[in-house]
């Protein structure tokens, strides 16, 4: 008898002394995921730049195959404020996106690199997600109607640019440029039957690559990806927004905490306007550059900012896109041994200058 009951006392406090461990090795595993996540945080504000209730911002990781439905990671509903916090599971890229209460937006800096230290100060500029409510025609069986607007009014002489999948990062040419659009906004196409993303821009200047500057407008159809099918016409509307004219004041810091500055001189050390420089993360430098600055001033200056830190290399050059073309002034960063530049988190790096000269 005793020893039963000195067994069952055993055997009891070996169930307590396990059910107390697995509860500490789960509140353990619950904090080390918390500890993990990283926040994007910001405001999203209308045309009006006050902040708007009721939008939820989300992120969709940048291999996802589609960018349909729900983001996989949804923020709380924001208050009057428009202030959020969005917690991500792990640092990496992410396509940022908000909705609610008949506003949409597609953050123009997408797809956005999150580290460690998470994202912070991020405007999300709204639109409205409008219907295709306008009245046209157009002379086709199948393919796609649209038409622009800025704050309800066409736009003329913008682009349209038709990605198949967000691979691309939907920048570049894509599979079709549409457009210009015509003084009604309206454009039309007989896209064969497929799911389509559209963006749209419009340049100050005629050229067709390369990053907007202020005053030039961008948009994200709401909808995307639009399903055309067989035999069927589909009908959208694109609402723009414009890249502040505040951009050029503030390239210390609009795009993250991070920056480089100096001058873009020639080989006799004269400074060299006009001159764009190019952020990359390879030592080649081919593939498309992570971030690319606002022209040169007529001194040869320049201010890059972005939003993580780390090991990059950076060059100039005066035009983007392609393979540079003969005379075309280029060049890169050789102020040390493999010229790269390193980074650390909120580092502002000084007198990164860059020497170039014509290509033969």
């Amino acid at each position: 008898m005793t020893i039963f009951c000195l067994l069952r006392t055993e055997f009891f406090f070996m169930r307590f002394f396990f059910f107390v461990f697995s509860m500490v090795l789960s509140v353990f595993l619950w904090f080390g995921q918390a500890a993990a996540t990283v926040a994007v945080s910001g405001k999203a504000a209308g045309p009006d730049r006050q902040g708007e209730a009721g939008i939820r911002v989300g992120a969709w990781p940048i291999d996802s195959l589609s960018l349909d439905g729900e983001p996989s990671h949804l923020s709380a509903p924001t208050g009057e404020d428009g202030l959020f916090t969005l917690n991500l599971p792990a640092a990496g890229e992410y396509y940022l996106v908000a909705r609610g209460n008949g506003w949409f937006c597609f953050y123009g800096r997408n797809p956005v690199r999150v580290t460690q230290d998470g994202l912070h100060g991020v405007n999300l500029g709204l639109v409205r997600a409008l219907e295709a409510d306008f009245e046209a025609a157009a002379d086709l069986d199948e393919g796609v109607l649209g038409q622009v607007v800025y704050e309800g009014r066409p736009v003329a002489d913008a682009l349209i640019y038709v990605y198949l999948d967000p691979s691309s990062r939907l920048k570049g040419m894509g599979y079709a440029i549409l457009g210009p659009t015509g003084p009604d906004g309206l454009f039309a196409n007989p896209l064969p039957p497929g799911s389509y993303y559209f963006m749209v821009r419009k340049r100050q200047q005629s050229s067709a690559m390369g990053p907007l500057q202020a005053g030039d407008h961008f948009g994200y159809w709401h909808g995307n990806p639009l399903r055309i099918l067989p035999g069927a016409l589909s009908r959208i509307r694109i609402s723009l927004q414009e890249l502040p004219q505040r951009v050029d004041e503030l390239q210390g810091s609009l795009f993250g905490r991070n920056s480089i500055s100096g001058l873009v001189r020639d080989r006799q050390g004269q400074p060299v306007a006009g001159m764009r420089v190019l952020l990359y993360d390879d030592p080649q430098m081919l593939n498309r550059p992570l971030f690319v600055s606002q022209p040169t001033d007529a001194e040869g200056r320049y201010v890059l900012s972005f939003p993580h830190e780390g090991q990059f290399y950076v060059s100039a050059r005066r035009s983007l896109g392609g393979a540079p073309e003969p005379d075309e002034f280029i060049g890169a960063y050789a102020g040390s041994a493999d010229g790269s530049i390193l980074i650390e988190a909120g580092e502002q790096l000084k007198d990164i200058d860059i020497t170039v000269g014509e290509m033969w």
